[in-house]
């Protein structure tokens, strides 16, 4: 289960912020090469990524991006596009289920 804090911001014409939050199920697994994972954390959203030995995630889509996966349970993402003046924002944590009953 992933819980997703989006904020969308402008600093353009006097500023705007919108944020929303929501819990979704997805999945991880491993991606197209060796050594990726593939991220699945939305209904669209998606990112391919590297673990190094600490749990830390590699070759995000930018250097404003990072995350690490801690243990075999939780994972912590902050994942920025955009500019200074507008962008989205994601910040992403999730917790492993042992199973979807209920959801």
């Amino acid at each position: 289960m992933f819980q997703i804090d989006q904020t969308n911001y402008s600093s353009e014409n006097g500023g705007t912020n919108s944020e929303s939050s929501f819990a979704q199920i997805g999945e991880i697994k491993y991606g197209n090469n060796p050594g990726e994972l593939l991220l699945k954390y939305g209904e669209d959203e998606a990112l391919t990524f590297r673990i190094d030995e600490f749990g830390h995630m590699n070759q995000l889509p930018n250097r404003m991006c990072s995350g690490q996966i801690q243990g075999h349970n939780f994972i912590q993402m902050y994942l920025r596009w955009g500019d200074g003046r507008s962008g989205l924002i994601h910040e992403v944590h999730g917790q492993k289920l042992t199973s979807t009953a209920g959801l």
